[in-house]
């Protein structure tokens, strides 16, 4: 086996082996990472900010099993350029290099070797004796000298099979042994999960059951909401919220801004915050003030339906309710105001 086909076989094999063992676990590393946190993001943007306990206490023990394997990878590739690159790599420079050195050495007096015995050859018989003798001694000396690189290549060529156990195989042992080590810690990891995995799978298997036990529950409910909506209502008689239009009097014409807006009963105290619909929700800084009265505006005295004139200790404003923010605070039982009351009814009205 020569120099050269020993280098095109060892190098490549070693770049090979190194190549597939690093990008293999970069990719399936860099693979499984992508997924996980996209399909995280995906279904926790479906869901609420609070998640159960179980849920949350799952995710973390997920994502500490992830990072630890990730962490292991990581001292297992890094290791990999003192065990396995490095050496081979020395390998390459000291020994194959110096193999294909006593090659071209070899190539050198062998051209030589031949061309001495060609011109010996052409010698004629006719030459002295003397000259004759000399030429011989030459043709032994170049001999002499192309047997001894001869035995050199050999010893070269057969001095890198032998360290081929060593200075080749021995750094893909040690790499092997730091892969198989980085897969035993995960199936260690894999025991002490079991544990929790067993645990968590029968809790999901509950939530399931209760999930298909109370679907049909909730949807038997959602259908007398629908039928009867006035009988299923959340009715608090200690505070009320809604979407309130203020109008803002300004040089020449007025101008209506919608708000946000709490009340709570027992300290009469009205919250307002600028919504801005488009901007996706509330904006501005909160305003509070303490009611002292809510008297409804005449409905010829403005141009709006659904006025009240609300008055502060210290300022008053004029309000327009939505008909849509109307329903739902009567809905909600907060105001125990029809929408005729609106049109029929002229006297004031405090709020209590």
């Amino acid at each position: 086996m020569t120099t050269d086909s020993l280098y095109i076989v060892i190098l490549p094999l070693c770049r090979l082996s190194v190549c597939l063992s690093v990008c293999l676990s970069v990719c399936l590393s860099v693979c499984l990472s992508v997924w996980l946190a996209g399909w995280l993001c995906g279904w926790l943007s479906g869901w609420p900010v609070y998640l159960y306990p179980s849920t949350a206490k799952s995710l973390q023990e997920f994502a500490g099993v992830l990072q630890n394997l990730e962490d292991e990878r990581t001292r297992m590739i890094e290791n990999a350029d003192d065990v396995l690159i490095m050496p081979l790599e020395r390998f390459r420079k000291e020994q194959i290099s110096a193999a294909k050195e006593a090659k071209k050495k070899y190539d050198k007096e062998t051209e030589k070797y031949c061309a001495v015995l060609e011109k010996h050859l052409s010698l004629s018989a006719k030459k002295k004796e003397a000259h004759l003798h000399e030429a011989d001694s030459q043709v032994d000396h170049v001999r002499q000298h192309f047997y001894e690189v001869s035995l050199e290549y050999v010893f070269k060529v057969q001095e890198v099979q032998e360290r081929k156990m060593f200075d080749f195989v021995e750094p893909l042992l040690a790499f092997l042994q730091g892969l198989f080590t980085y897969y035993h810690h995960g199936y260690e990891l894999a025991k002490d999960f079991n544990h929790f995995k067993t645990d968590l799978t029968i809790s999901i298997q509950n939530t399931r059951n209760r999930f298909e036990s109370t679907r049909s529950e909730v949807e038997c409910l959602m259908r007398k909401m629908k039928e009867n909506p006035h009988e299923h209502k959340s009715i608090s008689h200690d505070t009320m919220e809604g979407y309130l239009f203020v109008q803002e009097k300004r040089s020449f014409v007025s101008t209506w801004v919608k708000h946000y807006c709490t009340y709570h009963r027992e300290p009469k105290r009205v919250t307002m915050v600028l919504f801005d619909q488009k901007s996706g929700g509330k904006v501005g800084e909160e305003e509070s003030f303490t009611l002292k009265s809510c008297t409804r505006r005449k409905t010829d005295s403005i141009e709006k339906r659904f006025c009240f004139d609300v008055e502060a200790c210290l300022c008053m404003c004029a309000c327009l309710f939505t008909r849509c923010s109307a329903l739902l605070l009567l809905a909600a039982g907060k105001l125990k105001l029809a929408s005729t009351c609106f049109s029929t009814q002229r006297h004031r009205k405090d709020i209590t």
